[in-house]
């Protein structure tokens, strides 16, 4: 398992396979330093927001997982037959989408 912490919200689990789609999902689209901030939370299994070193930072990264999360969900979804675990993931991804949608929104 991983986690993902924010300011504020309850600390979120994932799996490990998860979080390492998201975070190459959101990867995409960021410098090599927010992506180097990423593949550090996939290798210690936890990305935490309040420790990274900015709130610049913490918007870019946010807005990189929302964009991969909402996409990732809508790909799980749709899926002819989802089986239990993708939902479980497509509505855990939904969570997380909502609780950095927030965070995302400030810069």
């Amino acid at each position: 398992m991983a986690i993902i912490s924010v300011p504020g919200h309850e600390t979120q689990r994932f799996r490990k396979q998860t979080i390492r789609e998201l975070f190459a999902r959101a990867g995409q689209g960021l410098s090599d330093t927010d992506r180097y901030v990423l593949a550090q939370g996939e290798a210690l299994d936890g990305l935490f927001f309040e420790m990274m070193d900015s709130d610049r930072q913490r918007h870019r990264i946010a807005s990189a997982l929302v964009r991969a999360a909402d996409a990732y969900r809508a790909e799980l979804l749709g899926t002819p037959d989802i089986g239990e675990s993708d939902q479980s993931r497509a509505a855990a991804l939904g969570e997380l989408s909502l609780t950095l949608t927030e965070l995302a929104s400030r810069e």
